[in-house]
């Protein structure tokens, strides 16, 4: 926690989430961006994308919920969702 200078140790399940939320959100596909849209998400570049929904969308942040948790999704990276031809769809930029 930089605003606190603390370090906070935990177990590395607690890393594990399936809930991703995301500011300052690029949406390149409007109609396919909407709440309750199935999409794949991809939280780093060489990761492969995970099966997905958008839970919500506001005007510069989404929330989406994953099928399975995923690991470490970090404030300050890049998430990004695609369709199932391989689209990107939106992205933007993992929040707490």
């Amino acid at each position: 926690d930089a605003d606190t200078n603390r370090v906070v140790i935990g177990s590395k399940e607690m890393l594990y989430s399936k809930y991703v939320k995301a500011h300052q959100i690029n949406i390149h596909i409007p109609e396919l961006c909407v709440a309750g849209t199935r999409l794949y998400g991809k939280l780093r570049s060489q990761g492969e994308p995970q099966s997905c929904a958008v839970e919500y969308l506001e005007s510069d942040r989404m929330q989406v919920i994953f099928d399975e948790p995923q690991f470490a999704s970090t404030p300050g990276q890049r998430m990004v969702l695609y369709d199932d031809r391989e689209r990107i769809v939106a992205g933007g930029i993992i929040e707490l």
